[in-house]
């Protein structure tokens, strides 16, 4: 059965939304509503959704009533609109690799905004499966191109000292596929006329 802190650790949806998740559920009123939270009668064995309050008709300001809850939750079934569910453990950490969230700031962030559909608290929520948020979030180094990639990419600029490079990210011309220091970043770097594409195509390199 979901815990307190479980349902407290997600958002909740809009109230259309959350209305229209209900009525998707087989709730027509309150009284149904008041059957899926004891999981009685033809709700057995289902749960109030986490992302839907315990008390919509207090949680929400815009409610007049629970006939006002389930009339705008049908209109927005209606209108053809689509209710994000909460996603899997899994999907959640592909999701934050493929929105390249890889701070657990970066993560309240994107839930308290909106940018993504998923408990605030993972730990509280993903009980069973949770396993630290290093394990959850993207991976840091994920983001950033690889040193042949970084190679063939700087050749254009003809640059060849680390002067130069510096310059070159003080105009704001390095892209976010390229850490701002490379020589710290990449076990391939051997010299800067190397990185920069000075010497691409050559086996020789130069000492730093």
């Amino acid at each position: 059965m979901m815990t307190k802190s479980k349902s407290r650790s997600v958002p909740k949806l809009p109230s259309e939304q959350a209305a229209a998740k209900l009525i998707m559920m087989g709730c027509q009123n309150s009284s149904d509503f008041l059957k899926l939270c004891a999981g009685r009668e033809q709700f057995k064995g289902m749960e109030r959704p986490a992302d839907v309050p315990s008390q919509p008709t207090v949680y929400y300001d815009d409610i007049e009533s629970w006939v006002d809850f389930f009339q705008r939750g049908r209109e927005y079934l209606l209108s053809n609109h689509t209710i994000d569910d909460i996603p899997t453990y899994d999907e959640l950490r592909q999701l934050c690799k493929k929105r390249q969230i890889d701070t657990k700031s970066k993560y309240k962030d994107a839930v308290r905004y909106g940018l993504i559909n998923a408990p605030m608290n993972p730990e509280n929520y993903y009980v069973d499966e949770f396993e630290g948020w290093d394990a959850l979030l993207a991976d840091k180094n994920a983001r950033w191109w690889s040193y042949e990639q970084a190679r063939s990419y700087m050749k254009q600029y003809d640059l060849e000292t680390i002067n130069d490079w510096r310059e070159f990210c003080r105009k704001g011309l390095r892209p976010k596929g390229i850490p701002s220091i490379p020589a710290r970043h990449y076990e391939e770097f051997v010299s800067w006329r190397h990185f920069l594409g000075a010497e691409y195509g050559r086996d020789e390199d130069e000492e730093e």
